[in-house]
């Protein structure tokens, strides 16, 4: 099979989030989600910035629909929702931030 050098390359990839809970552990959840690989230098200069919300919402294009609100309803993936989700909290940033290193680097999704 051939190697195809893509403009926009993005990839359905599973994120797991380990959230705290009580007693000192945590619970991890998977959901996959849509990540854009980034161009090197691209992401040379979002690195730089250190702002990791300003990289997931750069990264993330689509939520997948095993995110949801309280109510078990899937979130949109619009730029709002992607934002709260975001700013809610760092373990959710560095689900996404570990799951996209995973995923440019070659690493294999552990399922």
């Amino acid at each position: 099979m051939a190697f195809i050098l893509k403009e926009k390359r993005t990839v359905w990839w599973p994120v797991a989030i380990n959230m705290p809970v009580d007693g000192g552990g945590t619970q991890q959840h998977v959901c996959n989600s849509e990540l854009e690989i980034l161009e090197q230098d691209e992401y040379d200069q979002l690195s730089e910035q250190r702002d990791d919300v300003k990289f997931c919402m750069r990264v993330v294009r689509t939520l997948g629909a095993d995110i949801t609100d309280e109510a078990g309803v899937p979130l949109d993936s619009s730029e709002d929702t992607k934002r709260k989700l975001f700013k809610s909290a760092g373990y959710v940033r560095l689900g996404f931030i570990e799951a996209y290193h995973e995923m440019v680097t070659g690493i294999k999704a552990k399922n």
